[in-house]
């Protein structure tokens, strides 16, 4: 699911438009010791919002939230906002992940069930990748990525191949 931009900082000139951007500038740039990931910048921070990417997800709630991380970090006898949000959170309230894996135990039975000394993962066509599993739950690059990996379970006899 795409989160839509707060209204407040997609106004193009907007003044939270240009606070955000000092924000993105004062946080994210990066500096000897420190290499940011996330873009510094409100077009480049647009771009990976609309992308969906975790980074620029964090960068906005940072941004909105940032009243109350300062001030959790000057009042160290309080519970922490930052602390709640991670004690109180489980990624399993909220995704649920049943067809992931199940997909994903799709992947690691043919592999088991086509191992010939080798597999080429990367010769994999994503047509191919499909008859094997649901790409609603498990995309093409994924799909190769648990491949590889379960081949080199394999290789490294860490995987029995079941007969």
């Amino acid at each position: 699911m795409l989160a839509s931009v707060p209204s407040s900082i997609s106004l193009p000139g907007s003044e939270e438009m240009k606070v955000f951007n000092q924000f993105l500038k004062d946080n994210y740039s990066s500096y000897s010791g420190f290499i940011s990931f996330t873009a510094n910048n409100y077009n480049e921070w647009l771009e990976d919002f609309k992308s969906n990417e975790d980074l620029a997800i964090g960068a906005v709630l940072s941004f909105i939230f940032a009243d109350v991380i300062k001030e959790d970090r000057e009042n160290d006898y309080l519970p922490s906002f930052t602390d709640y949000v991670i004690e109180n959170t489980f990624y399993s309230e909220f995704v649920d992940t049943i067809e992931i894996d199940v997909e994903s135990d799709k992947l690691k039975m043919w592999v088991q069930n086509n191992y010939i000394n080798s597999i080429d993962a990367d010769s994999l066509s994503v047509e191919f990748i499909e008859t094997i599993v649901n790409k609603e739950f498990i995309q093409y690059s994924k799909a190769i990525e648990l491949i590889k990996a379960h081949i080199k379970e394999i290789d490294s006899h860490t995987l029995e191949i079941q007969f």
